[in-house]
């Protein structure tokens, strides 16, 4: 850490606390104690390893002190004894505030350089709270023996006494995101992350342990892919990377508590918000509609992420307005979220089932351990699609979406697919089993008269149509030596209800198996060969999807009059041994037509 940020991070919050460089004046008559002590204070620990923890009895902290006489002024160190692998230090010092004054605060090295170690320092009377850790951390060697963490200087003159409490979570980023969706019986069911900007360890709190997540992830950068729980709970100021501007934010909310969130409620977007009590204590206005500790008994670990919370409310009728504030164990409100609308619904009047815009009325039964391989996704193999309710609403002027409102079920095509049915997961996902023709029914709860159905058919391949691209049907060509051939497979699905006309065909060149048979004579006596072969792009390995399908007829060994036999097959049988066992849907495995490339 650079010290000059350090020095712009302690000095901001000595002005923020009122703590300015020269303090106060010793009161007429007062006399300056040589004797005076700076103590280290609960809580007082480091971490290894291990997960070895020092506790304040025992600590290895101490602080060494000397006074200068004709200053007045009293000057500390903070040292660590005799310690195995320390890593990280956290703690926080008393001192006689109605004597001295702090004037200078500053990291001492004994854990690493400046670049190596994040330091936060909060002076808040009546203590100061410090806390180093070395970056990375779990990875890198601790410090052996003394060392030296931290040097402050205290001036003659008393601080003026402050209180410091607990606040609740009013950091504009603290504002939950709030969403939901009404329920079939006109509840509605709000969803929200956690937001507590500092409270890297997610115990609820911004305090000097929240240093340690920042030393852990320095540098990390959400969106990498690695260790995304735990970087954006690092994050503090949302700004992508986990860095030493992280500190700022853990220095602005110091204290900060979040208990729970009240969940208010209000007839009009601009309030009056109501808050809904908590249930098992209507009558305090100070314990939140949910409480922490209640809804997330088991304190969960910085890789789980921010909290996901949820809140079922009561039926409602009309429109009603939602929003969500964290608060403090004092009862102290914090920022509140967005606000979200529902209006209850009444009666349906009528309904259609739709597919969403794009989404073709079809499903395809194919090897999801074909598209777990790298550049062979297939899109047009899907086996689960999203159906939608749209109904007619007394009251509304417009058509309403009703999918999570409404009762899903199959009438027929129960051995060929699933329908979900739990709201808000998965109501109206159709989910593709065997081949063959699903038909879905939607209709309100305990309503038959206005039920919508929509009709479904799911394919599997039974056939390879191969052929020469630009040919309309399969022939066998001759070409010159030193010709590339572009071949295509057409994949023809069947639903299996007994009619011809609606088979699906599918090009499947970019995910099927080829194969080209050894190259044999026409005519004339035996010829010798052993070297030379056609050059097939194959299933799986270098060559990109594109290329797949592709005859090359260059080798030098090749000759006129040659023949090599092209195939291809679907499920690919090509896989690296051992990685996957392909299978299909219904049984189905299909084998393309064989094509005769002949070298002139």
């Amino acid at each position: 850490m650079n010290r000059n940020l350090g020095l712009l991070i302690v000095l901001a919050v000595l002005f923020a606390a009122g703590c300015g460089g020269r303090g106060g004046v010793p009161p007429a008559g007062a006399s300056l104690d040589a004797n005076a002590r700076v103590t280290v204070g609960d809580p007082a620990f480091v971490l290894s390893d291990e997960g070895s923890l020092y506790a304040s009895a025992g600590s290895p902290f101490s602080v060494e002190t000397a006074f200068n006489p004709e200053t007045g002024e009293l000057q500390a160190s903070v040292w660590a004894r005799g310690v195995a692998d320390l890593k990280t230090a956290l703690f926080c010092l008393s001192y006689p505030m109605e004597a001295y004054h702090l004037v200078l605060v500053e990291y001492a090295g004994g854990l690493g350089p400046d670049g190596d170690v994040v330091v936060a320092i909060i002076p808040l009377r009546p203590r100061i709270w410090m806390g180093a850790a070395i970056i990375h951390f779990p990875e890198r060697a601790g410090v052996n023996g003394d060392c030296e963490l931290f040097r402050l200087v205290f001036a003659p003159g008393p601080e003026p006494p402050v209180r410091v409490a607990a606040l609740a979570p009013s950091d504009p980023q603290a504002a939950a995101i709030l969403a939901g969706s009404l329920q079939a019986d006109n509840s509605v069911l709000l969803a929200w992350t956690e937001q507590n900007p500092g409270d890297g360890n997610n115990d609820g709190r911004v305090n000097i342990q929240d240093v340690t997540p920042i030393a852990r992830n320095f540098l990390h950068r959400i969106g990498d892919g690695q260790n995304e729980a735990e970087d954006a709970l690092a994050d503090y100021n949302r700004d992508g990377t986990v860095n030493i501007m992280d500190v700022t934010k853990i220095a602005r909310n110091f204290l900060v508590e979040l208990h729970g969130y009240d969940v208010e409620t209000a007839p009009a977007a601009a309030g009056p918000f109501q808050r809904i009590p908590n249930p098992d204590s209507p009558g305090d206005p100070n314990v939140p509609t949910l409480v922490r500790s209640e809804e997330f008994p088991v304190a969960p670990k910085p890789l789980d992420g921010p909290l996901a919370w949820s809140y079922l409310s009561a039926p409602i009728e009309g429109k009603v307005y939602f929003r969500v504030r964290p608060k403090d164990a004092e009862g102290q409100a914090g920022m509140e979220s967005n606000t979200a609308v529902f209006e209850g619904i009444t009666e349906i009047l009528s309904m259609e089932l739709r597919l969403p815009e794009g989404e073709e009325q079809w499903l395809v039964i194919t090897e999801e351990a074909v598209d777990d391989i790298p550049g062979n996704e297939q899109p047009w193999a899907s086996s689960e699609l999203q159906l939608e309710a749209w109904a007619e609403v007394e009251g509304r002027e417009e058509e309403v979406n009703v999918t999570n409102l409404v009762v899903w079920e199959l009438e027929s095509g129960y051995n060929s697919a699933s329908i979900g049915n739990t709201a808000d997961l998965n109501k109206g996902l159709l989910t593709a089993t065997d081949v063959g023709v699903a038909r879905v029914v939607a209709h309100p709860t305990n309503d038959l008269t206005t039920a919508a159905s929509l009709e479904i058919p799911i394919y599997a391949i039974s056939d390879i149509t191969l052929r020469v691209a630009g040919q309309v049907e399969p022939q066998d060509i001759t070409v010159p030596r030193g010709t590339d051939v572009h071949f295509e497979a057409i994949g023809i699905f069947d639903d299996n209800d007994g009619d011809a006309e609606d088979l699906l065909e599918l090009n499947i060149s970019t995910c099927a198996s080829w194969a080209v048979g050894r190259p044999i004579v026409s005519a004339g006596p035996p010829v010798v060969y052993e070297d030379g072969a056609f050059a097939l792009e194959f299933f799986y390995g270098a060559a990109p999807a594109l290329d797949r399908g592709i005859l090359h007829t260059n080798d030098p060994n090749l000759q006129a009059g040659f023949r090599g036999f092209v195939s291809v097959c679907f499920p690919p049988d090509s896989f690296p041994p051992g990685e996957v066992e392909p299978t299909i849907g219904g049984g189905f495995r299909a084998f393309s037509n064989m094509i005769t490339v002949t070298l002139e």
